[in-house]
């Protein structure tokens, strides 16, 4: 069976971190994510591709639920699949010095959901590129390239690209970014890289 073209899982939390350019000092607190996506197929030909968005929800009941639906039905209406997870709220009890502090938080991890996707379809891609620079997928991905020959390419800020994820073929998202935007940003400028 012949493997269909590039799987693109996007964890949008991890796309989150701002990104420091210190040549321009800027910081890019938001990633535009149909940029990032054209930046892809302008780097990485490609026959098929699949995008799969894993995103953080909020409760009905929480007053950010329908920005929250919003944004995953413009998601949805560019193509993308839409991967969603409610977050858990939660109360953390410290004592400091005899006192009492309730402090709350709210969490979503998304890992088990992504390496739910790279083991069960990423098996049928020929490529997969992770937009997360979090070693938890580091396992799942390896499995892919050495017992499936599945081409694993990470991209990821480059202040939370884990020094693992490195291993395999990676790209910092703002470099991907500035070669799909350039005029010479095909794979061929890719491998020059490489080599």
């Amino acid at each position: 069976m012949s493997k269909l073209g590039t799987l693109v899982l996007y964890d949008m939390e991890n796309l989150k971190t701002p990104l420091n350019r210190k040549k321009d000092d800027y910081i890019l607190s938001r990633v535009d994510l149909l940029e990032v996506r054209e930046s892809i197929r302008r780097v990485f030909d490609s026959v098929h591709y699949n995008d799969i968005a894993f995103v953080k929800a909020y409760h009905h009941s929480d007053k950010r639920s329908g920005k929250n639906s919003r944004f995953f039905d413009f998601l949805r209406n560019k193509g993308f699949e839409v991967e969603e997870k409610i977050t858990k709220k939660g109360n953390n009890i410290i004592e400091i010095k005899g006192k009492k502090l309730v402090y709350s938080y709210e969490e979503c991890d998304m890992d088990a959901n992504i390496i739910h996707s790279i083991l069960t379809l990423g098996r049928d891609y020929a490529r997969v590129i992770l937009l997360s620079g979090d070693d938890d997928m580091y396992n799942s991905l390896k499995f892919l390239q050495d017992e499936l020959g599945t081409e694993v390419i990470v991209v990821a800020h480059k202040e939370n690209m884990s020094n693992t994820m490195k291993g395999f073929r990676h790209m910092y998202l703002h470099e991907l970014i500035d070669r799909g935007l350039s005029k010479n940003n095909k794979e061929s400028l890719w491998e020059k890289q490489k080599n």
